[in-house]
């Protein structure tokens, strides 16, 4: 399976013969990420991946891309209290 990194570079991603996989599925967390959001969400949807976009208050085109992809989108508002709050909120640490 090819995977688009931030970088728009393509990396394979094997899964290991043995481990029963025959499905993939992601999460994207995202604010206002219309500018590169296609180039990541094509390539897991062409391949079958179920994604599933948390669309954390966008005010671009984020929503109707993601759409248009073939993902799923749970439009959403979180409150925010300094960068890393939806991050907080998913109940990851991550240094503010």
């Amino acid at each position: 399976m090819n995977v688009a990194s931030p970088s728009r570079k393509t990396h394979d991603v094997s899964i290991p013969a043995g481990w029963g996989v025959d499905r993939l599925s992601c999460g994207n967390p995202a604010r206002n990420e219309a500018d590169r959001l296609t180039a990541c969400l094509k390539p897991l949807v062409g391949q079958g991946a179920d994604v599933l976009v948390v669309a954390n208050n966008c005010t671009d085109a984020t929503i109707a891309l993601t759409l248009a992809s073939g993902a799923a989108v749970i439009d959403c508002t979180i409150a925010e209290r300094g960068r890393w709050r939806c991050a907080v909120v998913g109940g990851s640490q991550h240094p503010a």
